[in-house]
């Protein structure tokens, strides 16, 4: 059954009977009036309390015995991290600097450490541990 074209020309097509559009206007002017209000009366307390000015204060300096601190610290840090290369003869370990590990881990690449868990063993509550894969064994 088809509707009338007189029925359609009848009704806007929405309800006209929920909404009163005039309260909702007046209702959005008051609202914006108000925030305008609040906001300006919160500027002239801001400018009231603070005087409109900010406060200065004392330069902030470094005491001379803080800086010697951290030149000391910084030696002993660069001692540290950028050494000759060198070989601990008791412990067998070699001691290189950062950028030369950073050379010889970008030739040789990163080991594999084996496939990794899938998203169910990731994000399982079971409260059981998750078997941990043999690291020496390459899965392919």
């Amino acid at each position: 059954m088809l509707p009338d074209e007189s029925q359609s020309q009848a009704k806007p097509g929405y309800e006209v009977r929920d909404t009163n559009v005039r309260s909702v206007m007046i209702f959005i002017v008051a609202l914006t009036l108000f925030l305008m209000v609040c906001q300006a009366s919160l500027w002239a307390m801001l400018k009231g309390l603070g005087g409109g000015a900010a406060e200065a204060g004392p330069a902030l300096h470094m005491p001379a015995m803080a800086d010697d601190e951290y030149l000391k610290l910084r030696a002993r840090e660069d001692a540290i991290l950028v050494p000759s290369d060198s070989v601990d003869k008791t412990s067998g370990m070699a001691r290189i600097s950062i950028d030369r590990a950073i050379e010889l881990l970008s030739e040789r690449g990163l080991s594999p450490k084996g496939t990794g868990k899938t998203e169910a063993q990731m994000n399982s509550h079971s409260g059981q541990a998750i078997p941990a894969e043999p690291v020496d064994e390459v899965k392919q």
